[in-house]
């Protein structure tokens, strides 16, 4: 049997959560999501905890107040001086622009109840970008920070002059919703229905490669985080889901899980045998207890 190992050997010196072992005796970082895969780790913990589902007797239960201030303090140690509310992917390492990790932090403080975070990300994704031509559609929701910064670029352009489409986290949905969520915003019917088809189409994307290896990792993970973060806030009567909510989130499990035997499937080969989350998420599916 594998032996599970504990959290600390994932946990660099900001306290941010990696899929690899950092080096215990400098405790860098071993990746550059530390804060997607932090706020990951906590979602998954409060989920379990939400619908009472068994730890082993050495991992963490339910986030107390001093890592729910850790998590903040994380969150905001990761903010680019430069900008409002925009954030790197580890302290002082300025090219984030990915919607995974946006969307990771707001779920956490959603499920948390930090909604200073999320009303500063809120703020930050509605905030007119400024050069932007009169007649260009899209003002807002440009999330990109210091790289092109110091090379003579903005929110929205890149230093040749050119669109940085990548900034532009507008074209996903799941984006939208967590943000959100997380600044007490109930989402609107048509966003609302344009995550639920990325939920659908989540769950049913190919679980394996040609190869024989895991494919669509980061989108199995990014979709069942949501339905987590929903489903402990809903528990836990934070917030109302509606009909059409309910129905999409059904959908999602009752579909990925009629294709694995736990979540843990789906994340194989991108985190380290033995990981503290792979355990967790080996409780969650038809296999497990959730």
């Amino acid at each position: 049997m594998l032996e599970k190992r504990k959290i600390e050997d994932f946990t660099d010196r900001f306290n941010m959560v990696h899929p690899r072992p950092v080096d215990p005796s400098t405790h860098e970082p071993s990746t550059l999501n530390g804060l997607s895969y932090t706020a990951a780790w906590i979602i998954t913990r409060d989920y379990l905890d939400a619908f009472e589902v068994e730890y082993s007797d050495d991992t963490p239960g339910r986030i107390g107040n001093a890592e729910r201030s850790r998590f903040i303090t994380t969150v905001l140690r990761n903010r680019v001086p430069e900008t409002g509310m925009m954030l790197a992917r580890t302290p002082g390492h300025g090219d984030q622009q990915a919607w995974d990790d946006y969307t990771s932090v707001a779920l956490a403080a959603f499920t948390l109840e930090i909604y200073g975070i999320g009303e500063k990300l809120w703020s930050e994704a509605h905030r007119y970008r400024a050069g932007l031509p009169w007649w260009w559609p899209f003002k807002t929701w440009w999330l990109n920070n210091a790289q092109f910064h110091k090379n003579g670029g903005d929110e929205w352009k890149l230093a040749n002059g050119k669109v940085n489409w990548n900034a532009w986290l507008g074209r996903f949905p799941q984006t939208r919703y967590a943000f959100a969520l997380s600044a007490e915003q109930k989402p609107s019917m048509m966003l609302t229905l344009a995550w639920g088809m990325g939920m659908m189409m989540a769950a049913r994307a190919p679980l394996r490669g040609e190869s024989g290896q895991p494919v669509n990792q980061t989108g199995f993970r990014m979709a069942w985080l949501q339905m987590a973060a929903i489903e402990t806030a809903s528990r836990r009567g934070i917030y109302a889901t509606n009909w059409l909510e309910r129905w999409f989130l059904n959908d999602f499990k009752k579909k990925l899980y009629s294709r694995i035997q736990d979540f843990s499937y789906t994340q194989e080969g991108y985190w380290e045998p033995g990981h503290p989350l792979l355990d967790l998420w080996s409780r969650v599916g038809p296999r497990g207890q959730r």
